[in-house]
């Protein structure tokens, strides 16, 4: 017994949904306001407007993941960095 589904959205609507940005619609996407409050990740859209150039090469990697179904070598690598909360920060619980 199976449940039928309705189809919401058309074939053009789920087309333009899959479609991959270019970078100049990145770029316009990520005109968010830049006193926006903070995300999950304590950004506000200035910092993401800012960043855009360093970190937009990243998603564009991700995204030539999701199409070519492989991790590209430099997308898997990191750093980690302790960033202090404080000038006086002398221990890891005072970092983010």
């Amino acid at each position: 017994m199976g449940v039928c589904v309705p189809c919401l959205i058309t074939l053009d609507e789920n087309v333009s949904i899959l479609r991959v940005l270019s970078h100049n619609e990145m770029r316009d996407d990520f005109n968010i306001d830049p006193f926006s409050t903070l995300g999950l990740d304590d950004f506000t859209g200035r910092f993401y407007g800012h960043c855009l150039d360093i970190v937009g090469h990243d998603v564009f990697a991700v995204q030539k993941f999701f199409r070519a179904g492989r991790v590209f070598p430099a997308l898997n690598s990191n750093f980690i960095v302790f960033v202090p909360k404080t000038l006086t920060a002398l221990q890891l619980d005072c970092s983010r």
